[in-house]
């Protein structure tokens, strides 16, 4: 068990859970050949999101979650999954994530999740109300539709994907001005449209009738769904600065995972975490890109209320004057 791992054992508990009971990161090596990933997060059980990446090749993002699952059921040869850095539907995938069970996952031979040669990491959020839930839904081509959640409180961050056909994810967060979105698989700026996401409250959001969230009777959709939860997860926003900037996230033992995307002008979606590393080294991935895996550059540092970030012209992190959006768990 990590130094990162052990200290998570004090963190808060908030609504009910602790982090680790909701979120994990996790690092190995590839085998080429079937084995599990014990996280003790209940996936069976309570439903949720794995997400993976290989780290020392360029290869697309994998996105598994619970709602979309298998093409047989609970288990099996074949899942569905999502790639962040796409505008791809769903696919079967074969051999890659085979189960999702009570205390993590299992993974098979698929050199996207565990070729021999490779090293990855994933990212797990189990669903739980006011911190993370999963939705699904079919287009009807109206603005104004009510999609109903189970996070119990208000949203502060919605990607949306359509999963039968081609099409941008949509990421609405609490902090980006009133019809303004991101694109997920895009390093561009925020666009503006009133017909992605329109309003959210404690029991449901209303999107419009873009086909990005909204198309035909024959769309279908996923909506994975944010919250900020004191002590273990937070969206947030920050104006950069052009020097060293902490990002309090009312957390007491730092960030284990979080993105920084600039909302105003065009940067990467940048990922890091406490697995890789962020502190005295830094492991940088996008979820826009498949590249591999960045370690040359030098634009965060950890703290223990949340995360702190640098100027780096490299990857435009914490310029001057522009606005950033974030999201951090402990």
């Amino acid at each position: 068990m990590s130094a990162w791992k052990k200290l998570a054992m004090a963190r808060p508990a908030g609504a009910g859970f602790d982090a680790d009971d909701v979120f994990s990161a996790d690092i190995w090596s590839g085998t080429g050949s079937s084995r599990s990933i014990t996280n003790n997060i209940d996936l069976a059980t309570e439903g949720g999101l794995v997400w993976t990446k290989r780290r020392n090749s360029n290869q697309d993002h994998y996105l598994f979650d619970t709602e979309l699952a298998f093409s047989g059921g609970n288990s099996g040869s074949f899942s569905k999954r999502l790639k962040s850095n796409t505008t791809d539907p769903s696919g079967s995938e074969l051999n890659a994530l085979t189960a999702f069970n009570t205390d993590g996952f299992t993974l098979n031979s698929n050199g996207a999740v565990n070729g021999s040669s490779g090293t990855y990491v994933s990212w797990t959020w189990r669903k739980a109300a006011t911190y993370f839930d999963i939705q699904t839904w079919t287009g009807n081509n109206t603005s104004g539709r009510s999609i109903s959640h189970d996070l119990t409180t208000s949203p502060e961050m919605i990607f949306i994907k359509k999963t039968n056909g081609t099409e941008d994810w949509s990421v609405w967060h609490t902090d980006l001005a009133a019809n303004k979105f991101l694109k997920l698989n895009s390093s561009s700026a925020q666009l503006t449209g009133s017909e992605d996401l329109q309003s959210v409250s404690s029991s449901d959001f209303t999107v419009g009738n873009d086909s990005r969230v909204n198309g035909t009777s024959s769309d279908e959709y996923v909506a994975y769904i944010f919250g900020t939860v004191d002590g273990i997860s937070k969206c947030g926003s920050f104006v950069g600065s052009g020097s060293n900037k902490v990002i309090d996230c009312g957390f007491t033992t730092g960030a284990r995972f979080f993105f920084v995307k600039a909302s105003d002008s065009g940067t990467d979606w940048m990922m890091f975490d406490s697995e890789r590393g962020y502190s005295s080294a830094e492991y940088q991935l996008y979820a826009n890109k498949s590249d591999a895996e960045v370690s040359s550059y030098d634009s965060v540092f950890g703290d223990s209320s949340g995360f702190g970030v640098k100027y780096d012209n490299n990857t435009n992190m914490n310029v001057n004057g522009v606005n950033y959006i974030f999201y951090a768990v402990a």
